[in-house]
């Protein structure tokens, strides 16, 4: 697949060059802030809104979404060539790479001309596992019954929940496991561990942005462990 960087995709806007950017992000991510020009496509949506939204298959199309760990934009741009487009490149860097760099982005999707607004690169990070529906179900069903049903305490936090485990080796592996799997497809979490002292319970803390809590409580299915 064809990737384009920061730095060409930003050299073709000033210039006028005729490119279609696509952000592959739900629609309320796009709102919020999405790159100058930018139409929504999220990526669950190619096949329904590609034939309107892109009628030129000749067209030079750039997808993007929140980063490198979302793979929102890989999965859009492989299906896009599939359907027969022939010039789709991906900005796998996303939108927190853009925003990072100081860049400008739009918040209005009308089409009419709008001012860069300033946002964080937090805002770019979509409450949303970067996993197909067969395989965050899969995965959804072992983290409840490998993991939280084993949790002896839950606290809700105001930006999320923790969670108390036994302190043996045991857990110890199976959390830093969740840890490095949460890493690669929610990259919206912040994730803290707690190891008491004394070889004593593990605290893993879940926080973010809004809606992580109800991605927890609904994608985590965490009803089953204790108060």
């Amino acid at each position: 697949m064809q990737r384009i960087s920061r730095e060409e995709l930003w050299g073709r806007l000033p210039g006028g060059d005729t490119v279609t950017i696509v952000e592959a992000l739900p629609e309320p991510y796009y709102r919020k802030a999405h790159l100058p020009g930018a139409i929504n496509i999220p990526h669950t949506r190619i096949d329904e809104l590609a034939p309107s939204l892109l009628p030129d298959k000749q067209a030079e199309i750039v997808v993007y979404c929140a980063n490198l760990a979302c793979q929102n934009s890989g999965i859009a741009a492989r299906r896009l060539m599939e359907l027969g487009y022939a010039h789709v490149a991906d900005y796998a860097e996303g939108k927190e790479d853009w925003i990072a760099a100081g860049l400008p982005t739009e918040n209005r999707h009308d089409g009419r001309p709008s001012a860069p607004i300033a946002v964080t690169a937090d805002d770019a990070l979509p409450v949303a596992c970067s996993l197909d529906e067969d395989d965050l179900a899969a995965r959804s069903e072992a983290v409840r019954r490998e993991l939280f049903v084993g949790a002896e305490e839950r606290r809700e936090l105001d930006a999320g929940y923790a969670f108390r485990f036994p302190g043996d080796d045991d857990w110890k592996a199976r959390i830093e496991e969740f840890v490095a799997t949460e890493r690669r497809c929610c990259s919206f979490f912040r994730i803290e561990l707690i190891f008491e002292p004394g070889f004593g319970p593990i605290w893993l803390k879940l926080t973010g942005p809004t809606g992580v809590k109800q991605f927890i409580e609904e994608g985590l299915d965490v009803s089953q462990t204790a108060a």
